[in-house]
């Protein structure tokens, strides 16, 4: 009697294939071609029954583990999108701000220079008349 896959010789590698054991597997087929038939074609428990079901369970467009997988990614992909805009927005607006203070601070080193330039001259001129 066949139970699983392994009873065939098939086997899944670390890598995740399948491997078959062909010396296993043609000892089963000659011991009892009708119970190998069987394993995969009975209605409802045979392998090719539950492949089915798995593919189907994997790709149902409503609720399949692969259309719930989209839609999560889909989700997260949009809320990394909105947080993206966000940022940018709060750059920008910090851009403008310090762009803002720049021009501030210059206008106002601009006046202190032209203020010292005028004391200079004043010191100067100043000086030049106690001199005299």
């Amino acid at each position: 009697m066949i139970f699983d896959l392994c009873d065939l010789g098939v086997t899944v590698t670390t890598g995740g294939q399948l491997q078959i054991d062909t010396a296993k597997l043609n000892d089963a087929l000659a011991a009892s071609p009708e119970s190998v038939a069987a394993f995969f074609t009975t209605d409802g428990t045979g392998v090719g029954k539950q492949l089915d079901n798995l593919a189907k369970s994997m790709t149902d467009s409503i609720d399949g583990s692969l259309t719930t997988t989209s839609k999560s990614l889909e989700a997260t992909a949009t809320s990394i999108t909105g947080q993206v805009k966000r940022i940018d927005d709060r750059l920008a607006l910090r851009r403008t701000r310090l762009t803002l203070q720049f021009t501030q601070l210059e206008t106002v080193i601009n006046s202190l220079q032209s203020q010292g330039n005028a004391l200079t001259s004043f010191l100067t001129q100043f000086n030049n008349s106690k001199s005299n």
